[in-house]
């Protein structure tokens, strides 16, 4: 049942949230922080106002019809962006008032920032097949717009309050539509064909770059622009079927990672239904594990930044001496020591004489421990004074900051001596330096 509730249950969630991180630390009782209206705010220590709901804006494009089944189509759903003002309220003497109420704010403050997706613990049951994850950010209002709020209600002093929003929440459409395959005539055989026997399925894996686990849920938004909207099967993929184009740009989104649009050919493909696997990038949003090394600094503004160390605790060795020519080239052999699946990651290979190169893994082989390469690598190596490591990426801003998480807890050795390589985003050399 399409769940119109979840305007409700987005503040009811954030309640929830503020609730268990506040209480009993900063506000004694859980029911002291609520949703309110600033003048119906009752003994609340703690008021989340929503003042405002608005069409998203920031989905890029209308999401088309929804495949119910094989004979119905469900209408695009709603997005909406969810605007709440966060007022603290302290019963204590005048003279301490002020000191605890930026107190209570200054905890909410954390506790937002700290907790920027909104995770399905705190939504229920009936909100955990939405295509986006839900996201909280602070966002920046005018003095005198703060006023006029206030001034909205006769004989209610302002108060220093937070604002914030929440985005982009999905409300189902209940429309449904009957379709029906088209049949076409063979005019050579005089024989009638489904249409849909030009159409194939197209099966998509989304892989965390830094973790190497697959990425589930609504974690991520995968679509095919003038298809239909794709299917999130068990094992945490994507399928779209009856597909029509043979060449088609593929779009990724998600709060936690960077976005991506590939170029596709179908013809490419080595078997029909193989699962393609993409690699997706964390961003500034990433929900980083504790003990995460992470390496930050600037570039030129959307350059593609490349983090690899030689201090890896357990690096990948070569099982048998590579030649870059001749019969087998393309085919690499080695040992990894966490048996992580390794197809689109990328490596960085080095000999102890000083050779060295970055390469990207196309597919596993088929024996144990042999990738396929997308072409040769420019050197020979030798089985022995060979190690490999993995690479971490991120995106420079518009400002060129960037915030790249490196090396999980127990992967690298501290000191840590990493290397950095910047691709700039207009275009230009590569460069290769230590990062900082």
């Amino acid at each position: 049942m399409p769940n119109y509730s979840v305007i409700s249950d987005v503040g009811n969630g954030i309640v929830k949230l503020l609730r268990r991180e506040m209480v009993p630390e900063i506000i004694l009782n859980s029911d002291a922080i609520g949703l309110c209206s600033p003048e119906e705010k009752g003994d609340l220590s703690l008021g989340i106002h929503l003042y405002d709901v608005k069409e998203s804006e920031e989905i890029a494009g209308r999401p088309g019809m929804r495949a119910v089944s094989e004979a119905t189509q469900q209408y695009p759903s709603t997005f909406l962006t969810l605007y709440y003002m966060v007022t603290a309220y302290s019963a204590s003497d005048i003279k301490y008032r002020a000191s605890e109420e930026h107190r209570i704010l200054g905890k909410t403050i954390q506790v937002l920032a700290d907790n920027i997706v909104l995770s399905d613990e705190f939504l229920g049951e009936g909100n955990r097949n939405m295509q986006y994850p839900l996201r909280i950010e602070m966002i920046r209002i005018d003095n005198e717009e703060k006023v006029k709020m206030w001034n909205a209600t006769p004989n209610l002093p302002y108060k220093l309050s937070l604002y914030y929003k929440v985005y982009p929440v999905e409300i189902e459409s209940t429309r449904t539509k009957t379709v029906r395959r088209v049949a076409e005539m063979d005019l050579q055989s005089g024989k009638r064909r489904s249409s849909h026997e030009n159409q194939c399925i197209v099966r998509i894996m989304l892989l965390d770059d830094f973790n190497n686990k697959v990425i589930s849920g609504s974690s991520a938004r995968v679509w095919i622009p003038n298809e239909k909207p794709s299917h999130t099967k068990g094992g945490g993929y994507y399928v779209f079927t009856d597909v029509r184009q043979r060449q088609f740009e593929l779009l990724v989104e998600s709060a936690m990672y960077e976005s991506q649009r590939v170029e596709m050919d179908l013809a490419g493909l080595h078997s029909p239904g193989q699962i393609i696997k993409l690699r997706l990038v964390p961003n500034r949003s990433y929900l980083l594990p504790s003990g995460t090394t992470c390496v930050e600094g600037r570039a030129e503004p959307g350059s593609q930044i490349r983090i690899f160390t030689t201090r890896h605790v357990n690096p990948m060795k070569l099982l048998y001496d590579y030649s870059h020519r001749g019969e087998g080239a393309q085919e690499l052999k080695l040992y990894h020591p966490e048996e992580a699946d390794m197809e689109g990651r990328l490596l960085y290979i080095e000999h102890k004489s000083g050779t060295g190169e970055f390469f990207r893994i196309l597919k596993a082989g088929q024996e144990a421990g042999t990738y396929i390469l997308p072409e040769p690598l420019c050197n020979s190596y030798k089985k022995i004074g060979t190690a490999l490591y993995p690479v971490y990426g991120a995106r420079a801003d518009q400002r060129g900051s960037f915030s790249c998480p490196s090396f999980p807890q127990g992967r690298a050795h501290a000191p840590i001596p990493a290397w950095l390589w910047e691709t700039p985003g207009s275009g230009g050399r590569p460069s290769l330096r230590p990062a900082a």
